[in-house]
């Protein structure tokens, strides 16, 4: 068999794989998160690069950005791995967990220094992307399962529930409330 069939069969992912360059990063059940080369050429040192254990299931896909690769695991730890190496430059704890998620953290979501995060734990979630420092979070009546959308440099998970409340990178509150004709509005 070729050495994608084997790589195939060897990782077990739920998440779909990311393609950067000629890397393809793809994050597993188990927890690893996985570094595989592209081409790899007969007699090279095969297309593994690196990987890297997280603490829970990696059930999403990870966001490949300015050298690193961001992602939520299901132990609820957000983590930045350098993509040459998978050197953990930094990793961010959230609270509560929420057992038996099969996804505790959306895909993540980079703009420019900023990254967004939806959670299993009715939370939405900014961190930094440099470091991790949580810039805010804001709760929400229920899981939010998509990964979040920028439009026009303004945050929107995915709406659940009646009520929406999330906060911009603006630092405005905004409500979304459900219209009764259908769709929503924002109120704030």
């Amino acid at each position: 068999p070729s050495v994608d069939l084997m790589v195939q069969c060897l990782i077990d992912a739920l998440a779909e794989p990311v393609m950067a360059g000629t890397r393809v990063f793809v994050g597993t059940m188990e927890g690893y998160v996985y570094a595989l080369r592209l081409g790899a050429a007969p007699g090279a040192s095969g297309p593994l690069l690196w990987n890297f254990r997280a603490q829970g299931a990696v059930n999403t896909s990870v966001a490949v950005a300015a050298g690193r690769v961001y992602f939520g695991s299901n132990g609820g730890v957000l983590y930045a791995l350098s993509a040459e190496t998978g050197e953990m430059l930094w990793q961010r704890a959230v609270a509560p967990l929420v057992p038996g998620a099969r996804k505790f953290f959306s895909t993540v979501l980079v703009a420019g220094d900023r990254l967004y995060v939806d959670a299993a734990n009715r939370r939405i979630y900014c961190l930094d992307a440099n470091d991790g420092a949580l810039r805010w979070e804001s709760a929400v009546s229920d899981w939010v399962r998509a990964r979040p959308v920028l439009t026009q440099g303004r945050h929107h998970p995915e709406i659940q529930g009646d009520l929406l409340r999330t906060q911009y990178p603006l630092r405005h509150l905004v409500q979304l409330v459900r219209h009764p004709r259908g769709g929503h509005r924002a109120r704030g």
